[in-house]
């Protein structure tokens, strides 16, 4: 009997545990850790709320010695485990989990048991492993990554909580875990039941905010709602209740800023923003930046800051008031070109005078950088702002200006670029998810649209999601009929301002006809041929239908179904990108001719100019890449202006190497000046001396670039005494920083270089047997070809040297031109060739003839007799 009753207690204890109520939430790390590595958890921890700062220390006593004041979140290392524990008194363990889930390196679980209640939440990497909840009297909701076979097998089992532990003990969860509690305003951690309390604690952080006094949470959080909704009456009671004017919780920023950034999303926002002034909130606060200040920022748009900037200046607020780093509203807006506001803050008294930085005002900063483009030939994107700011209008000297047939070149090679980058963007699978509700209905001129359209014929036929560059809500009616479907549509950042509302008719021909009242901003070049845009902005549906009418009398339209609205929006969507990838392709394939009717080498090496998406035209030019030259030589000729005169040398060799390049390729509009690259040879020269000396921090530099180019440059020059001075006077150390990745391919491109130098050496550094199966067994296919070329070169083999060069030249022309001259060892092979190309020519090889393709991409060589593309 004894016997039994101590079983029935201690089962009764056992149940009595399992059923206690538990809540948690676990962080880790994504990759595998060793148990303790807190370090790498640390960083991807988040409070739950607007935490005002973070201390990370370790050890029980510095935990129990830290004073549990107002608001905090207290994350520490589980014992026996490589999972994080996180616990709080200001936010809840969901808003907790959530907002650990947004790091891509973090994986977090959020744990919950109730009685014959559980929740089981897995998140890693922002994605789902399980999530689970079991809830007497709901069906259970389970979702869950179904590759994850140990996942799927835990959710067979055969009840909640039997689930839950499998789940546990998969993600190798101590359950129930620690908990922190507090007392006498001290921090210490409980053990769950039955077990013993820790005697030691690793790593731990805690977040801590100030408190909050009893009902101001509510009423700040009424205060919030209110502001967000525009909702004047509800702000006014809130701060009747006592909100706070000066922090909304959970935020960074003040009521009034909130407010005022909700200008252009809510119509009573200035109501909002008037009643919170009214009210006390202060339009230059103590701390933070002046609203002066925030009313400029780029995150508005220019029509919503001068919005805002009435409503403060209506307030006495003072435009020329300086920020943290004694910048005006003035300045930033000059700076970032926000022309509309630069033009409203001048009218209103703004002072452009005003010294800011380096003893300058915003006039002295455009107007240095509209007279440095000026020096390019080109009118600075600032130059409209300079106009505002002076009242004086400004023109680019006629003797800088650009000829007509330069600038054509560019702005055609650009286009090139665009269509590129553009074809890549364009995603070959477009995801339209039907959705059961429409998610427009926070537009006001949805509904009253809706009724119109219905009012003409339309019926509503669906509502979808669409993800092509952005996820778009779209709602979709349809007139039968007429052949019409209209689409209302939120298309963000593509037609900002509201709703956009589209009629589209498709004929028998192919065409897809479109009336909008609202114009997209995209570029009307990459539009297919056969899409008609109209564009009557700012008119209502009716408008719209009528003009379509009239541009479809005559048609033969397209039957259509109520019921086929989806496929066919697809379809169409499908056939609008396929037609703009099309489009890029026809911009590519274009050729311009010059006025004797051949094709500009420009057309064909525009592989040396490869710009930067968004370069404007201009940038493109090789006037402005020799400009550029010339002035480094300037500078570099005059006192150098670093610490470093090894640099200054390098980059003396490369603006050389631009030149020539430049000079061999005879672009429109390049400077031909043989003394400057005789500079740049000489410079390169002085270089490697530099190099020699054991006490010149230039012993530690890579030498791949500058010797690439230097013996580029000398022997295309026929300056062999360079090349010999050059190469003597290498040494070993020039592969040691290759020691430790021998089969790296840009380590295997500076032996070829070492080959070439021991070609000029009167004894040789490297063994050349062991370069070449050190580039035979690299990854590098260049540098394999090149030492291929090279051999040829040794046994005076024409064939041989011309099959294995033009096949060089083949494989190298496939690569992806580089951008904006700069070097890269894998890809500026065309240098390489070039000393090789010379180095045969040296050695009494005969040359193979190169078509104008082949010579073109050497960038220092003769050109030869024309032949073929």
């Amino acid at each position: 009997m004894e016997y039994n009753s101590a079983s029935l207690w201690m089962l009764e204890v056992a149940m009595s545990r399992l059923m206690e109520p538990i809540e948690h939430v676990f962080v880790r790390h994504c990759l595998p850790v060793k148990h303790g590595d807190f370090e790498r958890v640390k960083p991807l921890l988040r409070s739950g709320f607007d935490d005002s700062g973070a201390m990370s220390t370790a050890g029980l006593p510095a935990l129990e010695a830290c004073e549990a004041n107002g608001r905090w979140t207290i994350a520490w290392e589980q014992a026996g485990s490589a999972w994080v524990l996180l616990d709080s008194n200001a936010a809840a363990a969901e808003t907790l989990y959530r907002d650990n889930c947004k790091s891509r390196r973090s994986e977090v679980v959020w744990v919950r048991r109730a009685g014959d209640q559980f929740d089981f939440h897995w998140t890693a990497a922002r994605k789902c492993v399980v999530d689970f909840r079991d809830h007497p009297g709901q069906p259970p909701i389970v979702k869950h990554d179904a590759a994850n076979e140990a996942i799927a097998k835990c959710l067979q089992a055969g009840n909640g909580q039997e689930v839950f532990a499998s789940l546990c003990k998969v993600a190798e969860l101590l359950v129930p875990a620690e908990s922190i509690s507090v007392a006498t305003q001290r921090f210490r951690i409980v053990p769950p039941r039955g077990r013993r309390a820790r005697k030691s604690l690793g790593d731990f952080v805690i977040f801590s905010a100030p408190g909050l006094a009893p009902g101001e949470n509510e009423a700040a959080d009424r205060l919030a709602e209110a502001i967000d909704a525009g909702d004047v009456s509800t702000l006014r009671q809130s701060i009747a209740d006592g909100a706070p004017l000066d922090q909304l919780p959970d935020r960074s920023l003040s009521p009034l800023l909130l407010a005022i950034y909700r200008c252009g999303t809510t119509k009573t926002w200035r109501q909002c923003a008037q009643a919170l002034i009214d009210a006390g909130c202060r339009i230059d606060p103590a701390d933070g930046e002046p609203l002066v200040i925030e009313a400029c920022s780029h995150l508005l748009s220019e029509q919503a800051s001068v919005e805002i900037l009435q409503l403060l200046i209506e307030n006495g607020a003072d435009l020329n008031v300086r920020d943290r780093r004694g910048m005006t509203a003035l300045d930033l807006s000059a700076s970032r070109r926000r022309n509309q506001v630069v033009a409203f803050l001048i009218e209103h008294g703004a002072d452009p005078t005003i010294e800011t930085r380096q003893d300058q005002t915003i006039v002295d900063e455009i107007r240095n950088r509209v007279d440095q483009a000026a020096q390019y030939g080109k009118r600075s994107e600032y130059a409209e702002t300079l106009e505002l700011l002076t009242g004086v209008p400004y023109l680019v000297p006629d003797s800088l200006q650009l000829s007509d047939a330069v600038r054509s070149e560019a702005e055609r090679f650009l286009s090139i670029v665009e269509a590129r980058h553009l074809r890549k963007l364009l995603p070959k699978t477009v995801e339209i998810q039907p959705i059961k509700a429409s998610r427009l209905n926070n537009f006001e001129t949805f509904k009253p649209w809706c009724r119109e359209l219905q009012q003409l014929g339309f019926v509503e036929a669906c509502h979808v999601m669409t993800c092509v560059a952005l996820q778009v809500p779209q709602t979709i009616l349809t007139d039968p009929r007429r052949r019409f479907d209209a689409i209302l549509g939120d298309d963000g950042p593509l037609a900002p301002g509201g709703l956009r509302l589209e009629i589209v008719a498709s004929a028998a021909d192919g065409r897809i006809i479109s009336v909008a009242n609202k114009a997209l901003q995209d570029d009307p070049r990459w539009r297919p041929t056969f899409l008609q845009s109209h564009v009557l902005e700012g008119r209502p549906a009716s408008e719209l239908v009528d003009r379509m009418v009239e541009l479809t009398k005559g048609i033969q339209l397209n039957e259509i179904a109520v019921d086929q609205a989806v496929d066919r929006y697809r379809g169409g969507v499908e056939r609008l990108i396929e037609g703009m990838r099309q489009r890029t392709r026809e911009v590519e394939r274009s050729r311009i001719v010059d006025a004797d009717g051949n094709v500009p080498r420009f057309e064909r090496i525009g592989v040396y100019l490869q710009p930067r998406l968004g370069s404007q035209p201009d940038d493109l030019t090789s006037f402005s890449v020799a400009q550029s030259a010339e002035r480094s030589f300037a500078d570099d000729s005059g006192e150098s202006k670093r610490s470093d005169p090894g640099r200054d040398l390098c980059e003396t060799v490369r603006d050389a190497a631009v030149l020539a390049a430049l000079d061999h390729l005879q672009m429109a509009g390049a400077l031909h000046d043989e003394s400057k690259i005789a500079a740049g040879i000489d410079a390169g020269m002085a270089f490697f001396q530099t190099f020699q000396d054991p006490s010149s921090e230039a012993r530690d530099r890579w030498l791949a670039e500058p010797l690439c180019l230097i013996l580029a440059l000398a022997s295309s020059r026929g300056r062999w005494d360079a090349v010999q001075a050059i190469a003597g006077g290498l040494s070993a150390e020039f592969l040691d920083a290759s020691a430790r990745f021998p089969d790296d391919p840009p380590v295997a491109m500076a032996e070829v270089l070492a080959l070439v130098a021991n070609r000029f050496r009167n004894q040789t550094s490297w063994d050349d047997s062991q370069l070449f199966a050190s580039i035979a067994a690299s990854r590098s296919k260049h540098a394999q070809l090149l030492a291929a070329v090279i051999s040829a070169i040794d046994t005076a083999d024409a064939p041989g040297f011309e099959l294995a060069f033009t096949e060089s030249l083949r494989h190298a022309s496939k690569r992806k031109p580089r951008a904006d001259w700069s070097f890269d060892l894998d890809r500026a092979v065309a240098w390489y060739e070039t000393i090789l190309w010379h180095l045969a020519a040296h050695r009494e090889l005969p040359l193979p003839k190169l078509s104008e393709k082949q010579s073109d991409w050497l960038p220092c060589c003769e050109a030869p007799a024309r032949g073929s593309d």
